[in-house]
């Protein structure tokens, strides 16, 4: 790879799946000991072993995962992990970018906030939810955002929730609307599909946890991060966290094409996707000018191969 600078992305709701990282699990003793690690302290806050959960062996990869509870944990555990891992083997990012859920897992890298502290404030928000929030529905639909303007007789009841790139958007709203508009969407032959997630985070149906999520925040102890961290949500460098900043990267709508574009204004870089889905990777290459000399690379994916992966950062 080239000495360009270095961009870790961690991903969030959305990208998670079960057997999540399981040849890592299995063969490599960093990246276990980091699950394991994150599993016992979670034990006595979700009353489950995570690892059991995610490697469970009666769970196909493709069925839903999408207890609130588990996958806010889970997502920022295997990134936490597969980024100890990526230490251990000498690779260092540059910069650190965060996206939903793994604005947290990119503030524990930055040392914004210790790693149990992250864990606590994932399983509060989705504790929060499951007692105080009704539950929603995101979907990813392959086109414009322009037509949620355009039409907005058929998308009323919705939000957009993140920007990706060009063709690629997330709304979300109550699950029986979105279901709705999934079937308006297929009789125009319009490409979405449902995310395996239960709540329509990034928009005003998060509302209700506002209050008593933020009074929890203001207790959790913030120091500077160590590495310039950038923001999906703001689309920009994270200048100041603290519970207003971490509210909104659940609450606000997320515009990752604005932070790719800003980034790609200053340099060049390798985006190396964190993530257990190589998801952020794929909308980056989306994004990218065709001048752009910048690459892109994912860790762990579905279907495996994370040593080949690897192997391509060592080049």
């Amino acid at each position: 790879m080239k000495e360009e600078p270095v961009i870790w992305m961690f991903s969030g709701q959305g990208s998670q799946y079960y057997q999540m990282g399981r040849d890592l699990y299995e063969q490599n003793p960093i990246f276990r000991q980091s699950m394991d690690h994150c599993s016992s302290f979670l034990k006595p806050l979700i009353g489950a072993s995570l690892c059991e959960v995610i490697y469970q062996q009666n769970e196909d990869r493709f069925a839903p995962f999408d207890h609130t509870l588990y996958t806010h944990p889970a997502i920022c555990s295997i990134q936490y992990s597969m980024a100890q891992t990526l230490l251990q083997q000498g690779f260092r990012p540059d910069y650190l970018l965060g996206y939903s859920v793994g604005e947290v897992a990119a503030h524990i890298m930055a040392g914004v906030f210790s790693l149990e502290e992250g864990l606590k404030l994932l399983v509060k928000q989705a504790s929060l939810l499951e007692t105080h929030s009704s539950k929603g529905s995101m979907m990813a639909i392959l086109a414009s955002p322009e037509m949620v303007e355009n039409d907005p007789e058929m998308f009323q009841g919705t939000w957009i929730a993140a920007r990706n790139f060009e063709t690629h958007f997330i709304i979300v709203g109550a699950v029986e609307t979105i279901s709705l508009l999934h079937g308006k969407l297929v009789a125009k032959q319009i490409n979405s599909q449902k995310l395996p997630v239960s709540h329509a985070f990034h928009s005003p149906l998060m509302d209700p946890i506002k209050e008593v999520f933020k009074t929890y925040l203001s207790r959790i102890p913030i120091a500077e991060p160590t590495i310039p961290t950038i923001s999906a949500t703001y689309g920009q460098r994270v200048e100041k966290t603290d519970p207003d900043f971490l509210w909104e990267t659940t609450r606000s709508p997320i515009d990752f094409k604005k932070a790719i574009e800003a980034l790609e204004a200053q340099n060049d870089y390798l985006y190396l996707d964190i993530g257990p889905s190589g998801t952020l990777a794929t909308f980056v290459k989306y994004i990218l000018r065709p001048t752009s000399t910048s690459e892109t690379l994912s860790t762990i994916t579905p279907f495996g191969n994370v040593q080949k992966n690897l192997d391509k950062l060592s080049c």
